[in-house]
């Protein structure tokens, strides 16, 4: 069973987490507002709140930006059989996952940052199809990419891109959900115990491909399949990993001090 704070495992970790399982994601807010969420076998069925059901993508999106202003939530992932049929969606869950980061983008939750990868991670490309993840996403991998198919960290790509440190991270984190880059190293420096195998199962084509995020994914493109993820709670997660949370964010507060004065002297 999953369970947890969405400010100890952001929403778009615990889709990934719950992979080819079937269940429901629930999530209760402080005000005893209840969310709720369908999965079935790498599936988005679809969404309710207080009972009542997300009819369509622009309710969803607001849901989905409410929650983000809602980190004290607690959420519980009940895993159960259900069937495809009567649903609201039926898209892959990395869909969901690329809405639900758009939410905590728009407003860059305090917390967001302890889950980023630690500067001086090497990412290597896992050479999945790039042309679904919008436009945001997309313009940045295209920078990108070339560093990626050797091997790069987010310290040595901020001396090159024109993004500060802090949004190469952030993209780094992205991708690295999405399944498009994966550490190159057996360190693991992600808040979760993400895999590195890249699973080549594809979901079946005839399932509807929408895309919750700022832009269109290409016609005929589908995301790549997130890998399969080991089953465990959020609470004994983050008691595993507070010692590499604190190292990640000693070096890029060690990262950010040293280009300060760089650039007050240049």
């Amino acid at each position: 069973m999953l369970f947890g704070k969405i400010k100890s495992i952001p929403l778009p970790q615990i889709v990934r987490m719950i992979g080819e399982k079937s269940g429901v994601l629930e999530i209760k807010s402080p005000e005893n507002t209840l969310y709720s969420f369908r999965f079935s076998r790498r599936l988005f069925l679809g969404a309710k709140k207080q009972d009542m059901p997300i009819e369509d993508t622009f309710e969803l999106k607001s849901m989905l930006l409410e929650l983000s202003q809602k980190e004290e939530s607690f959420f519980i992932f009940k895993e159960i059989e259900l069937q495809e049929d009567n649903v609201s969606f039926s898209l892959p869950a990395v869909q969901l996952i690329i809405a639900s980061l758009h939410s905590l983008r728009a407003m860059y939750q305090k917390n967001l940052p302890i889950f980023f990868p630690d500067p001086e991670t090497v990412f290597l490309s896992t050479g999945n199809d790039p042309s679904w993840i919008g436009s945001e996403f997309f313009s940045f991998w295209i920078e990108a990419e070339p560093f990626f198919s050797k091997g790069s960290s987010a310290k040595e790509l901020a001396k090159y891109l024109p993004f500060e440190l802090e949004d190469i991270l952030f993209h780094l984190y992205t991708l690295r959900l999405l399944n498009m880059i994966k550490t190159a190293s057996k360190k693991r420096t992600f808040y979760l115990p993400i895999s590195d195998q890249a699973d080549l199962n594809s979901i079946e084509p005839h399932h509807t491909n929408l895309h919750l995020g700022s832009d269109s994914p290409a016609t005929g493109s589908k995301p790549p399949p997130l890998p399969s993820e080991s089953s465990t709670t959020a609470i004994q997660i983050y008691r595993s990993d507070q010692q590499d949370i604190k190292k990640g964010l000693l070096r890029r507060l060690i990262y950010g001090f040293k280009s300060f004065f760089r650039k007050m002297y240049e």
